[in-house]
């Protein structure tokens, strides 16, 4: 009967728990601001940037402030209505990350990560952001964008050993009079240029070839006597030239690569330096007593190395 009583209290008390966590949580987001403290913070940087023009602002942003005073954009324009000014303030004071601006801040060293709906900050540009200011968004948003920039920049390379490539296989020596040109008319086919497509092609006969074994029924046609033909390319196959040119492209992307990774685990401990976790503070024990399960035993044992 006990155990039967006890069991609303448990269930009130997970109830109580879940609720303070969703609370705590909602609470961390917000900056730990009440709600009329950011609706008096949302004022005061609605008045400031409508007052400066210091004030940066996302691009998208100054496009909605333009296309807002039209009624086809936005139809319901009233005091009544959510403000899509209102909106647009929160957005980028609450949910977009912002930095703090600290003018004693010395150059190229990277700026704090300031709290939802704090003043004196900045947003993170989309390009002028260095890949060692995103330390306070964890290893992995680091890693991932320097390891983006890197790629950006070995394919751009690998594309500029293969120009020579790319021009052979658009011009005439490839695929006959007019390359290419004369068949890639469309704007989609005209992304094929300079790959190995072939447009030089004719029919000739194949008397022992059935359609059955075509997978392009416009490869196959037959003669009045109904001899079988087929499609054929008639385009210069690679040579010493073409496949010296790929080989190069492929040895560069494999040491690439390579020095990808060598770098990653550099930047990964530069990163990880730059940013104190619990791990850098935990202490693991591999071999504890077994009857070794009360907390305040380990307690007092770990408080004399301190």
């Amino acid at each position: 009967m006990k155990d039967e009583k006890d069991k609303p209290k448990l269930r009130n008390r997970k109830k109580l728990q879940n609720e303070k966590s969703h609370i705590s949580q909602r609470f961390v987001s917000r900056g730990g601001l009440s709600d009329d403290e950011i609706k008096e913070r949302m004022s005061q940087y609605r008045h400031a940037e409508d007052t400066s023009t210091v004030m940066h602002k996302t691009l998208t942003r100054r496009l909605v402030s333009k296309l807002r005073n039209y009624a086809w954009y936005y139809p319901q324009q009233s005091e009544d209505n959510p403000s899509l000014k209102d909106a647009w303030c929160y957005y980028e004071h609450m949910t977009l990350p912002r930095y703090r601006e600290d003018e004693t801040r010395v150059a190229g060293q990277a700026p704090e990560r300031a709290l939802p709906g704090e003043s004196n900050t900045e947003l993170y540009g989309v390009w002028s952001t260095p890949t060692h200011w995103l330390k306070d968004f964890g290893i992995g948003v680091g890693l991932y964008f320097t390891t983006l920039k890197l790629m950006a920049v070995i394919f751009f390379l690998a594309g500029c050993i293969s120009i020579p490539n790319i021009m052979f296989y658009a011009s005439d020596e490839y695929s006959g009079p007019g390359g290419q040109d004369s068949v890639l008319q469309s704007p989609v086919m005209s992304l094929a240029r300079g790959t190995m497509i072939c447009t030089k092609r004719e029919f000739v006969a194949c008397p022992t070839c059935t359609e059955s074994q075509l997978g392009n029924v416009f490869d196959f046609a037959k003669t009045p006597d109904n001899t079988p033909l087929v499609l054929r390319t008639l385009c210069e196959g690679a040579e010493l030239t073409q496949g010296m040119v790929n080989w190069a492209s492929f040895i560069f992307m494999v040491i690439a690569f390579a020095l990808i990774a060598l770098y990653q685990s550099q930047i990964e401990i530069r990163f990880n330096e730059d940013q104190v976790t619990v791990t850098d503070y935990s202490i693991v024990v591999e071999n504890p007593p077994p009857d070794a399960t009360d907390p305040d035993v380990w307690r007092d044992f770990f408080e004399q190395f301190r």
